[in-house]
């Protein structure tokens, strides 16, 4: 993965690619062969590699939805794609499309939802973030949030041990895996094989394990 992450920044450092405006938009939907790289800015736009002809671009009440053509989903190349947003609220991503932010994301409250193989990897500095992965989804998290509001299930795994968070909701089952930075408060639930990690010295810890689930702190 990470050597995939390190092809994605020499492929848009080497190559330029004209840039596409499109209508303004506050979320991302992303599906299949697809890296997303974002970067914050003053306008809407992307710019994609060679691969361009394979995919399905589009916003629609307000959504960028990225996604390969019906047809050439299962086969294509991986097609890198740059972003370029003014203010985001959700990113949405799914069958293996992997997401990266050039820098920090600063946000008051951002929901992020990846399921079916999906990965990202992002440095956010929010008052509220809510971040839930499924179907083996991997997300890592770094920076800082007032609330984060977290799940992982069905063998996803979020690793947000350097995301430090005031107060943090977890709730793991079906063998998904969560490592969380609690600084003053933490709810959390594990079941039917999930396990959560906490990390920090809150004050205030509430836990719930049942059906063999594992809580550790």
């Amino acid at each position: 993965m990470k050597n995939t992450l390190i092809l994605i920044f020499a492929m848009l450092a080497s190559v330029a690619f004209a840039q596409t405006e499109v209508e303004p938009f506050e979320h991302i939907k992303t599906f299949g062969n697809v890296s997303v790289v974002l970067t914050q800015g003053d306008s809407y736009a992307y710019t994609a590699d060679e691969n361009r002809s394979e995919l399905k671009i589009s916003v629609k009440e307000g959504t960028l939805k990225i996604s390969h053509k019906q047809n050439q989903r299962m086969w294509s190349e991986r097609t890198v794609v740059e972003v370029t947003y003014k203010v985001l609220r959700s990113i949405y991503a799914s069958a293996g499309s992997e997401v990266v932010h050039k820098a920090i994301m600063e946000v008051d409250a951002l929901d992020l939802d990846f399921d079916s193989g999906a990965f990202a990897r992002l440095t956010i500095d929010a008052q509220s973030l809510e971040a839930n992965v499924g179907e083996g989804a991997v997300l890592k998290l770094h920076g800082t949030s007032r609330v984060l509001d977290a799940a992982a299930t069905t063998v996803a795994v979020l690793k947000a041990m350097d995301f430090k968070a005031q107060t943090v909701y977890v709730r793991a089952n079906t063998g998904g895996q969560a490592s969380v930075h609690a600084i003053e408060k933490i709810e959390a639930k594990a079941s039917m094989g999930g396990m959560i990690s906490y990390f920090g010295d809150p004050e205030y810890v509430k836990s719930s394990e049942t059906m063999g689930g594992n809580i550790r702190g």
